[in-house]
């Protein structure tokens, strides 16, 4: 159960987070 929540929780950060990132080095 824990080890799932955190999966999506870990798929949803990186999906966010990529164009985060992208757009601070742009």
């Amino acid at each position: 159960m824990g080890h799932g929540y955190r999966g999506g929780l870990g798929i949803l950060g990186g999906t966010l987070s990529l164009p985060l990132i992208y757009s601070s080095l742009t």
